[in-house]
């Protein structure tokens, strides 16, 4: 094989050295029965390290930070909910007050559609505290999902790493 990869499932048969997959005609060219000492695939089966033992070792703790992080994370999703609905209720009732009050003056569409707009800038000064409390809370949840999703891309690229360089 031309990658030079020494890992087992890569390695080619032992009876077909030299040869290269779907050729049966070089199979017995390079001499079958000697191994080839300057033919690099040609591997030691004691330099070869083990794997699954390698891998079993060092997933088994991050199994254990999944199941964390997952509690971690539906922790804080509920925590939010509360929290998230009760500042989207009161942004509701806050346009629903200003439509009510700018019906007096002005016909229901234009109430509502200034009423929207007025909410705006009145929510961020009445529900501060509330909303600071959402933008907490979802960005704890953001940074977690981040290093979670952080965390699988480096054990991703790991094991990579390991089949290009076995």
């Amino acid at each position: 094989m031309p990658t030079g990869c020494r890992h087992p499932l890569c390695s080619p048969p032992l009876g077909s050295v030299g040869s290269v997959r779907g050729d049966p005609g070089s199979a017995g060219q390079a001499g079958a029965d000697e191994p080839d000492a300057a033919d690099p695939e040609v591997s030691d089966p004691t330099e070869v390290s083990d794997p699954p033992e390698v891998s079993q070792v060092s997933t088994e703790p991050q199994q254990a930070d999944v199941v964390t992080t997952a509690e971690h994370r539906a922790e804080l999703r509920r925590r939010l909910l509360p929290v998230l609905l009760g500042y989207t209720v009161m942004r509701f009732a806050l346009t629903a007050a200003l439509t009510a009050l700018l019906m007096l003056f002005v016909p229901f569409l234009i109430a509502l559609v200034l009423a929207v707009v007025l909410q705006l800038p009145l929510a961020m000064l009445l529900f501060g505290p509330q909303r600071a409390k959402v933008n907490a809370l979802t960005s704890e949840l953001t940074a977690e999902r981040r290093g979670e999703r952080d965390r699988l891309r480096i054990a991703l690229r790991g094991d990579r790493d390991h089949l290009a360089d076995d």
